[in-house]
């Protein structure tokens, strides 16, 4: 946990925003989108799908923390051997026949108004 909050918070110095999903309504509103749909989409694995659980866990969610490894030691907000732990833990997620993943993203639709 420590090493994926480290993502979350690298995101935000960077002006991002890990809950911005919640907010898509309204932004695309006022940004002046006619809004036809908002709705969370949720990426589920568990030991009766090795494959996805392969997939999700070590090649997106432990690739995008790897990415942000030095940026999170050089910002002292992890020491490098507790970030290589924690993404260590997170690839171990893709073997562990007791691991359950679930990850939910937004998707909007939208046309100009």
């Amino acid at each position: 946990m420590d090493a994926w909050n480290c993502l979350i918070e690298i995101q935000a110095e960077l002006g991002g925003d890990a809950l911005i999903g919640r907010r898509l309504f309204p932004l695309l509103r006022e940004a002046g989108f006619l809004v036809r749909s908002v709705s969370p989409r949720v990426v589920y694995a568990d030991a009766r799908s090795p494959e996805m659980r392969d997939v999700f866990a070590r090649k997106i969610i432990a690739g995008m923390v790897e990415g942000i490894g030095e940026s999170a030691t050089d910002h002292s907000l992890i020491s490098p051997a507790r970030f290589q732990a924690g993404l260590a833990d997170l690839r171990g997620l893709a073997r562990s026949s007791e691991a359950t993943l679930c990850y939910t993203f937004f998707r909007a639709e939208g046309t100009r108004g």
